[in-house]
């Protein structure tokens, strides 16, 4: 997509593509919140790019920015970071259907390509204050970007208010007066 990429000579003299821009945001293509998100970043100058797993439909229309389907090894890459997520979630990992599995794979590769992870959901529990599950596997992502060390936001939508991933001696969300840029 011409808006957001631009052709770039290498040394060798092999065409690539890069972001216009040094901004850009990642989502997982999950519905009505990523696509507002998607339009909201374009107008404000950054390039949203969207991971999707093979199957996965998007409305190109609603969503703009670049969509990256995901081949089965790149999905593959994925499972030591859900293996190691689901240390602490406690899943039955064999319970989990291929299609299912494939969207958690996927969140791994929205953290792993982000300086900052911003999650939307709800907390569950007043003692842990983690996210609660979802359909879009939020609760996966949460995990995968506190393994991985990322500074790590939560709308809560129960709240309406923004949370901060505390590590260490806390290891839950604390309320924020401000979003995150």
């Amino acid at each position: 997509d011409s808006k957001y990429f631009e052709k770039v000579k290498t040394e060798e003299g092999q065409t690539k593509y890069r972001l216009k821009g040094d901004t850009y945001i990642v989502t997982g293509a999950s519905g009505q919140g990523d696509a507002y998100i998607a339009r909201l970043a374009g107008r404000r100058g950054a390039s949203p790019i969207h991971f999707i797993s093979k199957g996965q439909y998007i409305k190109k229309q609603d969503t703009p920015g670049y969509v990256k389907e995901l081949s089965k090894p790149e999905l593959e890459e994925a499972n030591t970071a859900v293996t190691d997520a689901n240390l602490v979630l406690g899943r039955n990992l064999k319970k989990i259907g291929p299609k299912e599995l494939d969207l958690i794979r996927k969140n791994y590769h929205v953290i792993k390509n982000t300086n900052q992870v911003i999650l939307v959901g709800n907390l569950s529990g007043q003692y842990n204050r983690r996210v609660k599950p979802t359909r879009t596997g939020v609760e996966w992502a949460h995990q995968m970007a506190v393994d991985s060390k990322k500074p790590l936001y939560l709308y809560d939508q129960a709240s309406q208010g923004w949370l901060k991933w505390k590590a260490g001696e806390t290891n839950a969300f604390v309320p924020i007066k401000e979003p995150p840029t």
